[in-house]
């Protein structure tokens, strides 16, 4: 009886001394939480915002904390106490919060400050503090906008052709460009020529004063910076014009059409050509901007871009065409560059040098090329009977790189040239012109003595100021 009695109490005393090992292990345990706050910036700007993710899969979270100290100044950012959460049923094992700091409003200044975050648990370890967990690291306060300003004093463009303007902007700039309403038309550094970037943007046919464009920069603290530049634009009137839509016209360019999978297969050929006129040149003209998104960061070409040797002009940028059938306007369009025609089957050269990324059938158009001649702007060639070149292929100025067809929506054999400046497309015209490249490029960015001399089309309008020195004193 005695014996029994006394494994009883042995049982007993066992089961308690277990119980108080669990309870301890539960109550003192000893795994610290994981704590995470993103990004982890080397760099803070006049505002950064973080993503706070804290967890603890035991005893739950009791306090977090973060804080910046620079120099003997400490200030909190924020500060969350969690143990009255849990009577209210709140889960206590994963917070999440954004958390936006702003050093200005903080009085902090500029230069080197730590951030810190720390986190406690609820288990009654290091006398009821709980397990800790923390990560700091050293980041630089900068508030300062990054100063961006045009090197020349004034800007002439004309609508529907290309606006070029040289800046200077800071070196840890990380994006600059041009801003036109709420278009964004990158900039790109000047090669050899330190703290001098250039950007070519496009002057839109129907460009109004709200498209008023500024200059833009932001540096590796997320600081913008938006400045004005002085400019001018040159209105101009484009030409209009009227086609009639022949039932033999239809039918002349329908096989081409046809062997690339853009055929009508209700049989109406006047319904076709308003699709092919309308939703499929949207999708050409879409796909255009598309190839134009990846450019080379340095120029690839130089001087002035070369005209269709022994062309005849046949129709002009911009015109807009309205189409006639029976009597009747079966649809319009906006001429996207410059139709030249020569002889039958002309050769066709490269307007400069460059890259080749675009070649093959592209609707409308019929066979094209597409050159990429770095910093934004490309060259293409449509209509064409043969392709003699292959995408990824460097180019040369002048190099053969096809021949003069009637493939596409053409009534005849000729060459449809176009120039893109960041995907939209602008009058070639101006980069015909020698003049107009020194003017409004070669004499802002070349070093002394190396300018645009080819002779070319003096087409392009052109603004005072041809006699102001290479590189002018800034204003």
């Amino acid at each position: 009886m005695k014996k029994g009695f006394g494994i009883s109490i042995g049982i007993v005393l066992l089961a308690l001394v277990i119980g108080a090992i669990l309870l301890s292990s539960w109550f003192f345990e000893g795994e610290p939480p994981q704590v995470n706050l993103s990004p982890k910036p080397q760099v803070i700007g006049k505002e950064s915002v973080f993503e706070l993710e804290v967890s603890d899969s035991k005893r739950g979270l009791r306090l977090i904390s973060i804080s910046v100290k620079q120099g003997e100044v400490v200030q909190t950012l924020m500060e969350e106490d969690l143990t009255k959460r849990g009577s209210s049923g709140e889960d206590l094992h994963l917070l999440k919060r954004q958390v936006i700091f702003k050093p200005l409003e903080k009085g902090l200044k500029g230069g080197k400050a730590i951030l810190s975050l720390v986190a406690y648990d609820r288990s009654l370890r290091n006398g009821g503090e709980g397990n800790r967990s923390s990560i700091e690291w050293e980041v630089e306060i900068d508030t300062t906008p990054p100063f961006v300003r045009a090197v020349a004093p004034y800007h002439y463009y004309n609508m529907g052709g290309t606006g070029v303007v040289v800046y200077e902007t800071a070196e840890d700039s990380t994006e600059s460009g041009v801003r036109c309403g709420d278009q964004f038309y990158r900039g790109f550094r000047v090669k050899d020529r330190q703290g001098l970037w250039i950007c070519f943007f496009p002057i839109p046919q129907e460009h109004t004063s709200k498209d008023r464009c500024q200059l833009y920069s932001k540096d590796r603290a997320g600081n913008e910076n938006q400045t004005q530049f002085s400019y001018q634009i040159r209105p101009k009137k484009f030409r209009s014009d009227s086609i009639t839509i022949t039932e033999d016209f239809l039918k002349a360019i329908y096989p081409y059409f046809e062997s690339i999978g853009i055929g009508n297969t209700q049989g109406q050929l006047v319904e076709w050509f308003k699709f092919i006129n309308g939703k499929q040149r949207e999708m050409d003209e879409s796909k255009f901007s598309q190839m134009a998104k990846s450019t080379h960061e340095e120029a690839l070409w130089e001087g002035v871009f070369l005209r269709m040797k022994d062309a005849a002009p046949m129709a002009g940028f911009g015109d807009r065409r309205s189409y006639k059938h029976g009597g009747q306007i079966i649809g319009d369009s906006v001429h996207k560059g410059v139709d030249l025609a020569s002889l039958e089957h002309s050769p066709v050269e490269a307007a400069n040098s460059g890259r080749v990324v675009f070649t093959g059938d592209l609707g409308i158009y019929g066979k094209t090329i597409i050159l990429d001649h770095g910093q934004g702007i490309f060259s293409s060639y449509s209509h064409l009977s043969e392709i003699k070149v292959e995408v990824g292929q460097g180019i040369s100025k002048g190099q053969v790189i096809g021949k003069t067809g009637k493939t596409g929506l053409a009534g005849g054999d000729h060459l449809h040239f176009g120039i893109m400046v960041q995907g939209v497309f602008v009058n070639p015209i101006e980069w015909w012109d020698a003049l107009w490249i020194k003017e409004k490029i070669s004499r802002w960015i070349e070093p002394e003595g190396k300018e645009a001399t080819e002779a070319g089309p003096r087409e392009a309008e052109k603004g005072p100021g041809k006699k102001k020195p290479l590189r002018p004193k800034r204003s």
